[in-house]
């Protein structure tokens, strides 16, 4: 096929495509690690997913503007919900709303659970700064914690069905609520795309999925009826924009890095 090479992992790519592919399997260029990546607690489902990184990295690389369409129908989907909810009483959805929220709490527990050891370590053992421009696909042991990242990015268009309780039970929906949901999925999608550094998408991993750990558990926990006080709810709010700060620091981190020490 013209303008096509073959890739064993990943099928027919283009010519980007497979210079992209070949400067993954050589980490980019980066330096070698002198650790493995720590990992506490690993599972055999991690392993598993390996020979898949590849041909998701192109995935996204192909596709990360889906985001965009998504985040339109979304848009449409929620004032359009909210005007047809307008003269129509509130569903309830108790039960609904607390399996949800549980759900996405134990989730995001699990990455927290799983990342915070992962984020300490490369920091103490002075892998930050190359991490933060290389993911390091050639280690094994680092390879292990990719199928996180790309779970972490599809839960972004799970997530978006929280705006379905807002309007269905016809609470206030507000432009940070919104908002957070549509810039936290571009930038995802994005970040494993076509981003300055894929690998700064796993330290933001940690960074969301710890505040969505508070987030979903506070809601699950007024969706069963238990009091919270009214400066958790404070608190939320500032941690939301805070990772949304820590994001852009990041991401600048990498661009800079990029152009000075690993250009």
């Amino acid at each position: 096929m013209d303008g096509t090479f073959w890739d064993r992992e990943a099928g027919y790519l283009t010519e980007d495509e497979f210079n992209y592919t070949s400067a993954i399997r050589k980490n980019f260029g980066g330096p070698r690690r002198t650790s493995e990546c720590y990992n506490v607690m690993e599972f055999s489902f991690e392993e598993a997913y390996i020979p898949y990184i590849i041909p998701t990295t192109i995935f996204f690389r192909r596709y990360w503007w889906i985001g965009f369409p998504i985040c339109a129908v979304y848009l449409a989907l929620i004032f359009g919900g909210r005007s047809y909810m307008r003269h129509r009483p509130a569903y309830v959805l108790r039960r609904t709303l607390i399996c949800w929220n549980s759900t996405i709490a134990l989730f995001s527990i699990f990455l927290t659970f799983k990342f915070i050891p992962y984020t300490v370590s490369e920091i103490y053992t002075g892998h930050f700064y190359s991490t933060a421009c290389f993911a390091n696909y050639m280690d094994f042991s680092c390879q292990r914690l990719f199928i996180y990242g790309w779970l972490f990015g599809l839960s972004k268009v799970v997530e978006l069905g929280d705006t379905a309780f807002i309007v269905l039970r016809k609470k206030p929906l507000l432009f940070l609520h919104w908002y957070h949901h549509v810039t936290v999925l571009l930038f995802c999608w994005y970040s494993m795309g076509k981003g300055a550094s894929i690998a700064v998408g796993l330290f933001f991993v940690v960074n969301n999925a710890a505040v969505h750990a508070f987030m979903y558990t506070y809601y699950a926990l007024r969706a069963l009826g238990v009091h919270v006080p009214r400066w958790a709810s404070m608190s939320l709010t500032l941690l939301q924009i805070s990772q949304m700060l820590v994001a852009i620091y990041l991401n600048l981190l990498a661009y800079h890095l990029k152009r000075t020490t690993y250009p």
